[in-house]
């Protein structure tokens, strides 16, 4: 899912990483979900495969069914989920380099 965030490192705002106490099936990241234009990226969790996870974009004027029914589940798992505290720009910066050395 970074991978996917990648590309809006030049974008401004502000990211908040939760935790859940336990692993779900799935991965979401929404981008202005509140608005005309939002996105929701969504990625399947495989559970014997090494292939890599399915993934696909939501738009809320395409889809607009199931980019509803995502943001519900999105909600559901964040009022379940604690926020991680100690994540500032160092850390985000060592695990963009982690993930991607070229930055």
């Amino acid at each position: 899912m970074l991978r996917a965030l990648l590309p809006l490192s030049n974008a401004r705002g502000s990211l908040t990483l939760w935790y859940l106490p336990y692993v779900p099936s799935f991965g979401l990241f929404l981008i202005d979900a509140d608005r005309t234009n939002g996105r929701v990226y969504v990625e399947l969790y495989q559970h014997v495969s090494l292939d890599e996870n399915p993934t696909f974009i939501l738009e809320r004027k395409h889809d607009p069914y199931y980019y509803d029914f995502f943001v519900q589940q999105f909600n559901c798992l964040l009022s379940r989920a604690k926020r991680a505290e100690g994540f500032g720009e160092n850390f985000a910066n060592s695990e963009l380099e982690s993930v991607h050395p070229e930055i």
